[in-house]
């Protein structure tokens, strides 16, 4: 299919719509060209055309898994630790090593990571597209579809439903910052760390190792995936 030179990202839909219905596997890269970020470049990672690894701003897989309680924090320091050190392996990679720590775990960790950074680049504003199908040169890059190769990408309901379209014109900013404020459960002019210790308390709540059959699993997961999305979202703007 054929990419538009630029797009406003709250459109980003349209795009993933297309390269979703193409089956696609390759990386788009997203690069911002307007405000203070100019050039400041995102990657998504597809798999037949569905995100399997992102990168981007947004929660760190370490933030991520020591947040929802799946691994210890100390172990998920470590291991970043190792990677300041010049350890070119993935995190999870690492957490394995470290902790024995479940490829389930760390999948799913991935998983949320990349729910919440997809999440993220509807809101960044302007930005031109590129588009490769071949592997990118670079550790990090490379690092980037050796982790997608890892998890289940992201399905259409939790990446593309829901989302504007060109034909429906930009989302109003405030009634999705309240819906945001509201599933965590706080006021209108909740502070930072009154949305990070309601994330992390939900998170706690919902976790899907608390379920117990797989019916539950899969819906804790849902909700766990939505409050990192507003997370996301909400941390990007607040004070």
């Amino acid at each position: 299919m054929l990419l538009p030179g630029k797009i406003e990202l709250w459109a980003l839909g349209d795009v993933l719509g297309g390269l979703l219905r193409a089956g696609v596997s390759g990386t788009l890269s997203l690069i911002e060209s307007k405000g203070r970020r100019v050039g400041t470049t995102h990657h998504v990672h597809l798999v037949g055309g569905l995100p399997a690894a992102v990168l981007s701003d947004g929660p760190r897989l370490g933030e991520v898994l020591s947040e929802s309680g799946a691994l210890p924090a100390r172990a998920v320091n470590a291991a970043i630790e190792r990677q300041a050190g010049g350890d070119t392996r993935l995190l999870g990679e690492l957490l394995q090593e470290l902790v024995v720590a479940p490829q389930s775990s760390i999948a799913e960790g991935v998983r949320r990571q990349t729910k919440a950074r997809v999440d993220r680049l509807f809101s960044l504003g302007e930005a031109s597209l590129r588009f490769h199908a071949t592997a990118m040169e670079g550790t990090v890059l490379a690092s980037l579809s050796r982790a997608a190769r890892t998890v289940r990408p992201l399905e259409a309901s939790e990446f593309l439903y829901g989302r504007p379209r060109r034909r429906s014109g930009p989302p109003a900013e405030g009634p999705r910052r309240e819906n945001d404020l509201a599933l965590l459960g706080l006021g209108s002019q909740a502070s930072k760390d009154e949305i990070r210790q309601a994330f992390r308390r939900l998170v706690h709540q919902h976790h899907p190792d608390r379920a117990g059959d797989e019916a539950e699993r899969r819906h804790k997961n849902a909700i766990v995936a939505r409050l990192a999305a507003a997370y996301s979202r909400l941390t990007a703007t607040a004070s």
